[in-house]
């Protein structure tokens, strides 16, 4: 069996557990309406008769309750809170110690493979092997490490492990979680309500509060036994993933293998508590009983919901009453005989670690690409061709593309007021007469020091090969999120008239704009107007006339073509030019995270094939496919079906 049939497979099981899960809160619901119709000859025959409406007063407040629990986990999209929640903290991006920068570079190189904005880093400290991911989606992800996986893990083995909590965050796994502990929760405050009930020492609501209690607590186990089968599966699915992601197998089933070897309970970080040793009870996940009454309420909230989150963790978080019911995990060995069926990976050589002596990528060929608007990333490879001898996976490719980023540029990009000169650098025109409009415009709208900054960062960059753009700006969002949200619209608001200076807007600068507005400034997708297919006909004829340079019979071959290819789609006929206007393309491309997943997939597939037309593929149309799948949340290859990864990069 292939990875990819492995990903069917996880998805039609957590599909079908998923409607049990439902089905199971709905009859719990029509469970309290029962118990509760059965208590009302008893409090009759107490001599405290209720008002026969009771039952279902009852179950529509039990059901509203696990809606409103549900919904509240559905609207918990704070990844750095749940992760600071769990004792972990923000790494600077800064940071001199080797483990760390190598776990950022790796992140960072995975971003850029998998198209999206670099996710926050965290790190817990724990000498254990684990890692967890947590956010509503791509552009609000965050990831955390333990300490020890920073220590035993080679370059290859923490990235499958970052590989791995990239695939939960593009597989919508952090979403269903929250909303299944939600769900969980409104259980949990049914048990509660009858024993409020029961406390409340009234004959008439002693047998409903008794009823209560039996049923959120057998509904409780029965939802917790759905909630750990779906968690396991999304294991199973995020470790093929990682798999497809790497191209490198031995990565994800070494780095299973250590964890196995060295335990993988997890333990909140806490200052007044030494580092859990892999295999120690779990007693030291509290602090000392000398310690301040404060810091052991501290330990004991991080430990409950270090356990409550357990099936947010790569690695099991401790053991369960009822063993394999309620494990949130597959066992380790179940993940290795998935990885490798055929048990060819066990008898191969270990590579030793720390990670923070892994090997340097060899340098790389002066580039071939030029800075002319335009210029061809590279061209579809023939039959015969012979394709990724240079280069295994989009992560090679990646790591090349982060080396040909001058070190001395990487640096500044760490800090807000350098990825802020970074992004205006990039948008500097080549021309002398645009470039000295655009500096007055800085100079009106900034200071004398962000304007040499700038220009300085301009001049850096004028050389680079222009597929470093889209990776330039995807590493400078990081630093752009901790800005205080009154720089982020000054920097906003500088942007745009850059990019209005020279009267022209060109695909990249409206990219920029639209992956600006999308971290920094998301709209409500209530705001948006228009139909879906009619937002995928803007942005889909926006890509045509872009790839055709502005002819129109080219542009329209282009998009028929396309829509040929994926007939699933009935859009109607390719937009006038003047109809594909920046603001309404920029809107349009907002709008599209709104799509259903099946048309997402759809989509995808759609602007490829639009974009690959003329077997050509250009840096601003790829550019612009990379910008639309962050829009719809979803991973993009770093270089599209068929090309040669050599050409690529080279």
């Amino acid at each position: 069996m292939n990875f990819f049939e492995q990903q069917t497979q996880a998805r039609r099981r957590t599909g079908w557990l998923v409607c049990g899960y439902v089905l199971g809160l709905a009859l719990v619901v029509y469970a309290v309406f029962v118990v509760t119709t059965w208590s009302l000859p008893l409090t009759i025959a107490f001599g405290h008769p209720i008002s026969p409406l009771a039952p279902a007063w009852f179950a529509a407040g039990a059901g509203t309750l696990l809606v409103a629990c549900t919904y509240l986990g559905w609207r918990n999209t704070d990844g750095a809170a749940l992760a600071q929640a769990m004792g972990a903290k923000e790494l600077a991006l800064g940071t001199v110690d080797a483990g760390e920068r190598l776990y950022l570079n790796v992140v960072q190189e995975m971003a850029i493979a998998a198209g999206c904005a670099v996710p926050v880093t965290f790190v817990f400290e724990d000498a254990a092997i684990n890692a967890f991911a947590a956010g509503g989606g791509p552009d609000t992800a965050v990831i955390a490490v333990s300490r020890g996986a920073l220590t035993h893990l080679t370059r290859h083995e923490l990235q499958a492990l970052v590989a791995h909590e990239f695939s939960h965050i593009f597989n919508g796994d952090m979403r269903l979680h929250m909303r299944m502990l939600g769900a969980l929760a409104g259980l949990m405050w049914i048990g509660v309500a009858g024993r409020v009930a029961w406390h409340s020492r009234r004959a008439q609501w002693l047998v409903v509060g008794a009823l209560l209690m039996v049923v959120g607590g057998i509904g409780l186990v029965v939802a917790q036994l759905i909630k750990s089968a779906v968690a396991r599966q999304r294991e199973y699915l995020a470790d093929a993933c990682a798999v497809q992601f790497t191209r490198n197998p031995s990565g994800l089933y070494r780095t299973l293998c250590k964890v196995d070897r060295l335990g993988a309970a997890s333990r909140p970080a806490l200052d007044t508590s030494p580092m859990r040793e892999p295999g120690a009870p779990m007693s030291q996940w509290f602090a000392q009983d000398d310690a301040e009454p404060a810091l052991q309420m501290a330990a004991l909230k991080q430990a409950i919901c270090a356990q409550l989150m357990g099936h947010f963790f790569f690695a099991p978080t401790g053991a369960f009453a009822l063993g394999d019911w309620l494990a949130t995990h597959p066992s380790v060995a179940d993940r290795l005989h998935a990885i490798d069926p055929q048990g060819q990976l066990a008898s191969a050589p270990r590579v030793q670690s720390p990670a923070q002596k892994a090997k340097p990528l060899a340098p790389l060929p002066k580039p071939r690409l030029h800075i002319a608007d335009g210029a061809p990333i590279a061209f579809v490879a023939t039959a015969g061709a012979e394709r990724g001898a240079d280069y295994r996976s989009a992560l090679d490719i990646a790591a090349a593309l982060r080396q040909r980023i001058p070190p001395s540029l990487r640096s500044v990009l760490n800090f807000p007021g350098g990825a802020s000169a970074v992004v205006q650098g990039l948008l500097l025109s080549a021309r002398p007469f645009v470039r000295s409009a655009q500096r007055d415009i800085l100079m009106e709208h900034s200071n004398l020091v962000m304007v040499d900054a700038a220009l300085r960062a301009q001049a850096q960059m004028v050389d680079l090969p222009q597929v470093l753009r889209l990776p330039l700006l995807d590493l400078a969002l990081p630093a752009l999120r901790s800005l205080a949200p009154p720089e982020q619209e000054a920097l906003l608001k500088t942007v745009h008239l850059l990019v209005l200076a020279d009267g022209n807007v060109n695909a990249f600068e409206l990219m920029t704009q639209v992956l600006l507005q999308r971290v920094l400034r998301p709209e409500p997708l209530a705001r948006t107007t228009g139909t879906a297919a009619q937002h995928m006909r803007v942005v889909l004829s926006y890509i045509a006339y872009c790839g055709a340079r502005g002819e129109v019979q080219a542009a329209h071959q282009a998009y028929q073509e396309a829509l040929r290819q994926v007939p699933q789609l009935s859009l109607r006929d390719l937009l006038a030019l003047q109809e594909c206007k920046p603001q309404s393309v920029r809107h349009s491309m907002l709008a599209l995270s709104g799509l259903s997943p099946l048309d997402k997939q759809r989509y995808v597939a759609l602007v490829q094939a639009c974009a690959m037309r003329d077997q050509v593929v250009r840096v601003s149309e790829w550019e612009i496919v990379r910008v639309v799948c962050q829009c719809l949340e979803v991973h993009c290859p770093l270089a599209p079906p068929g090309l040669d990864t050599r050409i690529f990069i080279s």
